[in-house]
């Protein structure tokens, strides 16, 4: 995995910051330098403007255009309201920076036919996940039309309310937000409400949600095998023309194997391996930005310096669905609490171990599809919900180091969905650890 932040990796994490109204006039520097000196750079920002636009649009009635104005009116507004002694010249380079980003505007507008639609975006990847037709990268776009493949690991795709995995090796073709082409490989497929009537084809089969959740495997010689996990999905066998010759209705735990040169439709018993490997990998994550990734296996040791970290974090699913047979009392980011007995929780421990290798401290993002009931940070109680919580064949640190210091930032979202960090590489203790526990609800 590669450890620096690549210029179009960079570009797009400045471009987001632009958006959230968090970009500081250094930052605004380094952006119109990258901008000014690279046309891969510029195509990424423009993709970026591009991808907020598309955003800003759904949820406000003005013109993308409109819409990306004001947001940049905004943001100079905020910068001129916390103008301190450098206050001309934050709004110089706030102006420029406007200035800017109208020319591109103008360049996207004009060029708006040339681009695909965005459909969504790379939310989650394993550290091993690598791809042979490019490079991968988190909060990466993704346009109609455009193939998707990975060598090893998993990678994870947001298409609104849908989030597919990809679970190498394995090909994906983007047809539509509705609808994709596995060419070869598994994927699974967790289908949220709004999502209904997803649809996935191979050269064997058409599967369409019925609000469920589902995976496909497809394979060239032997056809496409189709897996329920929860709720409903309708399959069909297509015959030469692409056309369902016959359907079978799928539900929980139910399985079935499509082969078209065969014109043959046969139930199978259910395979749970998939879904096991997603839960292994990402649990209840929706998405992931910055520089945090996960594993496909748990790691044999989490003591110091044996599972290293250089300039990113990992974000470990631990126990999942863990049914609490006593009230847990736990120190947590807001202080003591209880969670009661009986409560349904699943584990989350965020690791970040650089040792002297790293060049920059990483920031990043988790947001769940569950609530975050509690964020442990310190010591004592990470130590004493290992056992309960954490990976039954892992060594886990014992050392004081090990929770959270003054300096280091971590907040959950008002939705209680979404927490973000920024861990500060301090010696001679370098390593931090937080534990993440979230409700199915």
């Amino acid at each position: 995995m590669t450890t620096e932040l690549n210029p179009i990796a960079e570009v797009r994490r400045l471009a987001d910051a632009m958006f959230d109204g968090n970009l500081d006039p250094a930052g605004i520097a380094r952006l119109e330098n990258l901008v000014d000196h690279s046309n891969e750079c510029l195509h990424a920002y423009v993709e970026r403007l591009d991808f907020h636009g598309e955003l800003l649009d759904q949820g406000d009635p003005h013109s993308n255009k409109q819409a990306a104005m004001l947001v940049l009116q905004d943001i100079t507004d905020a910068r001129v309201g916390k103008a301190d002694t450098s206050h001309r010249y934050l709004l110089a380079v706030s102006a420029v920076a406007v200035m800017t980003v109208c020319g591109f505007m103008s360049w996207l507008i004009w060029g708006a036919g040339l681009h695909p639609k965005p459909l969504g975006n790379i939310a989650h990847m394993t550290d091993d996940a690598t791809s042979s037709r490019g490079t991968l990268e988190l909060g990466q776009v993704i346009r109609k039309g455009a193939t998707f493949s990975v060598d090893d690991g998993v990678l994870s795709l947001e298409l609104g309310n849908v989030m597919i995995d990809l679970l190498g090796p394995a090909e994906l073709r983007l047809n539509d937000l509705k609808q994709v082409q596995l060419q070869r490989g598994t994927l699974t497929a967790r289908v949220q409400p709004g999502g209904e009537g997803f649809t996935v084809r191979t050269p064997d089969a058409e599967v369409i949600d019925l609000g469920t959740e589902f995976s496909v495997r497809y394979h060239s010689q032997q056809g496409t095998d189709v897996s329920v996990r929860r709720g409903r999905a309708r399959a069909s066998l297509l015959d030469t023309n692409g056309l369902p010759s016959k359907v079978l209705e799928l539900t929980a735990h139910r399985a079935a194997r499509f082969h078209r040169p065969h014109s043959q439709l046969t139930e199978l018993l259910f395979e749970p391996e998939p879904f096991d490997q997603i839960d292994r990998t990402r649990g209840m994550i929706r998405s992931v930005s910055g520089q945090l990734r996960t594993m496909t296996e748990p790691p044999e040791s989490l003591l110091s310096e044996k599972t290293t970290t250089p300039n990113h974090m990992l974000i470990l699913p631990e126990r999942q669905n863990v049914v609490l047979e006593a009230d847990l009392e736990i120190e947590t980011l807001t202080g003591r609490m209880q969670i009661p007995a009986g409560t349904t929780v699943s584990s989350y421990l965020v690791h970040y171990d650089p040792t002297t290798s790293a060049s920059f401290a990483p920031r990043g993002s988790i947001t769940f599809f569950g609530k975050i009931a509690a964020a442990i940070v310190g010591t004592d109680t990470l130590q004493k919900t290992d056992a309960l919580l954490g990976f039954p064949e892992t060594a886990y640190e014992t050392r004081r180091s090990r929770g959270l210091e003054q300096d280091d930032t971590i907040r959950i979202s008002d939705d209680q969905r979404t927490v973000s960090f920024f861990f500060r590489m301090e010696s001679p203790e370098y390593q931090d650890q937080v534990r993440i526990l979230v409700v199915d609800h």
